[in-house]
């Protein structure tokens, strides 16, 4: 009986060994970004730059920006009030939010997607600075819903994030 449970707690740490070693960088979810991704800048395909957001209010991952900055949570609420949980809460694997510059203009982005579905369910959401308009881009089964506001310079930081995320994920 000993034997045997000393057989199957190598079985789980060898697994969980060989799933550590499998993990990407971008499976690199729901941490702070480090002080070497802090500096980074990433130029976009039709100009500005994208960036991890440092300073609060806008640092941290997506939940944090609906539960700490009224602005945010209150055009938040009213646009997801008939959306799944997940989108409510902004709960699920995310990366840190991050900051799109073109032009003088600061659109605050993040993106994360539904648990255990991120093939299928994913969410990106923009506001831009100072205004505060804000949408949301909800992508379901291959199909995408805007909700909120959306404009040429929203688009923009969208079509960044999304080329510098696949670029990122590789073929």
């Amino acid at each position: 009986m000993r034997i045997r449970r000393i057989e199957w707690l190598f079985a789980l740490v060898s697994l969980s060994n060989a799933a550590m070693a499998n993990k990407s960088v971008d499976e690199r979810v729901n941490l702070l970004p480090t002080e070497q991704e802090l500096a980074r800048r990433d130029a976009c395909p039709g100009g500005g730059v994208l960036r991890y957001a440092g300073n609060p209010p806008y640092a941290g991952l997506p939940w944090h920006l609906i539960e700490s900055v009224p602005a945010i949570g209150r055009p938040h609420a009213v646009l997801t009030r008939n959306e799944a949980p997940w989108i409510r809460k902004l709960s699920g694997p995310s990366r840190p939010v991050r900051i799109f510059e073109h032009d003088g203009v600061n659109v605050v982005l993040f993106d994360l997607c539904r648990p255990h579905r991120c093939d299928a369910e994913s969410l990106y959401g923009v506001i831009v600075l100072p205004s505060q308009d804000y949408g949301l881009v909800l992508s379901e089964q291959g199909r995408s819903r805007r909700l909120g506001s959306h404009g040429p310079v929203t688009d923009a930081a969208l079509a960044c994030a999304k080329s510098i995320d696949e670029r990122r994920r590789g073929p």
